[in-house]
């Protein structure tokens, strides 16, 4: 009797994990997810290490500053190293049912360019990134549909399938997040084609709390999975509630900083 009401608890209690685990939506989790890295201000310092095929690395070191408002999150990444890199820009305006609004400011220039469709899917300094990874991605600009939970590097993750709405352009037809249970940090991205084929990675190496707040410390993005090309990421610093002047996120305040 005792060893039925046993088993009898542990069903239940699997019960009510499975339950709870799903009570999230799709987009809520994806959603979550994002808020994670994201206040009112933010800035951060990162290096970029790319690995050619060869096995040579480039380096490149970088600034993102962020702020949210009411219309919308702005984010400008400045390269700061190399020297005859320093001074490029990239502003990323987010916009609710369409595709980011992006400019790039080139070393030297006095005024920023606007970047089209072709623009955006173009690789950002021959990284295993596009112009457009390194902009927003939001939740409610796709379908999202929680495929199954399943365990990738140890954690136990729910598998999102997303699908752009009609309308909102992107360089991929679906991708898949998996974003930990137990604390909503996406782990990794698969992105597909329109073929269905596997086009690039993006996933964590290293996380950790900062300021209270999970955050991704190193990732890593890969386009040619049959060779040793790689982009890894590290974040050498980050400020929260940081104090960012709004002329910092504008095509016409890019020259003057």
């Amino acid at each position: 009797m005792k060893i039925r009401f046993c088993l009898l608890v542990v069903l239940l209690g699997a019960a009510l994990f499975v339950a709870a685990a799903y009570a999230l939506t799709a987009s809520e989790i994806l959603a979550q997810s994002e808020a994670l890295e994201h206040c009112a201000t933010r800035t951060a310092d990162y290096t970029m290490t790319i690995t050619s095929k060869g096995g040579k690395n480039h380096v490149f070191k970088f600034t993102v500053v962020e702020k949210q408002s009411a219309g919308g999150a702005r984010k400008t990444l400045r390269v700061t190293e190399p020297a005859n890199h320093k001074g490029l820009a990239l502003l990323t305006w987010r916009r609710r049912g369409a595709a980011d609004q992006q400019w790039l400011l080139r070393p030297g220039k006095k005024r920023a360019r606007e970047l089209d469709a072709g623009d955006r899917s173009d690789d950002f300094l021959d990284s295993d990134l596009s112009f457009a990874d390194l902009g927003f991605r939001l939740p409610e600009n796709a379908d999202n549909q929680v495929l199954q939970q399943v365990l990738y590097d140890a954690k136990q993750c729910y598998l999102v399938e997303s699908h752009p709405l009609k309308g909102v352009e992107s360089a991929y037809t679906y991708w898949r997040t998996w974003v930990d249970v137990a604390n909503l940090v996406t782990v990794k991205t698969e992105f597909y084609n329109k073929k269905g084929k596997l086009v690039r990675t993006i996933a964590a190496n290293k996380t950790a709390q900062i300021d209270g707040r999970w955050t991704v410390t190193q990732w890593e993005a890969r386009t040619d999975l049959r060779s040793n090309a790689k982009t890894v990421i590290t974040l050498d610093k980050a400020t929260y509630d940081a104090d960012v002047p709004d002329n910092a996120l504008t095509p016409d305040g890019l020259p003057n900083l």
